[in-house]
């Protein structure tokens, strides 16, 4: 039986990449002085965004069953700020055209989640469908907190979700 064809309409893989701009296009609304350390009990920007690669980094080796991407480590913390959204928008683009790209038999498979993983040890044996509806929400919690941030130090008030692009588009 032949496969499905690519998976650019399913509802997941387009809420997933709606998230995934959302979430850069919030930290590209961070003012200057919010890209420093921790506000308060606030995380910084620039740990969420450390956060959200590693996560990104690990549903995307776990989606396509390869390598990760980046095998992260110490170095990450010391980068300068413009390096670090250098790879987020590396690892955004990633994610996004893996969702391009997936077909709906792919979506149904279960997924091995690696004991090191950020990922929730729970989506151990989940599908990769559910694995990306934990990615949505985890980028759209973290994609609050920043622009609770960026409001704070004197950015226009972000509208969450945002335009939702690919998800509310006509087809």
């Amino acid at each position: 039986m032949q496969e499905t064809l690519f998976n650019n309409n399913s509802p997941i893989t387009l809420l997933t990449i709606d998230a995934v701009k959302d979430f850069q296009l919030t930290v590209n609304s961070v003012p200057a002085p919010g890209l420093g350390g921790a506000i308060g009990r606030l995380n910084s920007v620039r740990s969420t965004i450390i956060h959200v690669i590693h996560q990104l980094d690990c549903v995307i080796s776990i989606t396509s069953e390869s390598e990760q991407l980046s095998h992260l480590g110490a170095e990450i913390e010391t980068i300068d700020f413009h390096k670090l959204t250098v790879l987020l928008n590396f690892h955004s683009e990633k994610i996004i055209t893996l969702c391009k790209n997936i077909t709906n038999t792919k979506l149904t498979q279960p997924i091995e989640v690696p004991h090191t993983s950020i990922i929730p040890p729970q989506y151990d044996g989940a599908s990769c469908e559910q694995l990306l509806a934990w990615t949505i929400a985890h980028l759209f919690i973290h994609t609050g907190e920043i622009s609770t941030i960026a409001f704070l130090m004197g950015a226009q008030e972000i509208t969450l979700p945002g335009k939702m692009q690919a998800s509310l588009k006509n087809n």
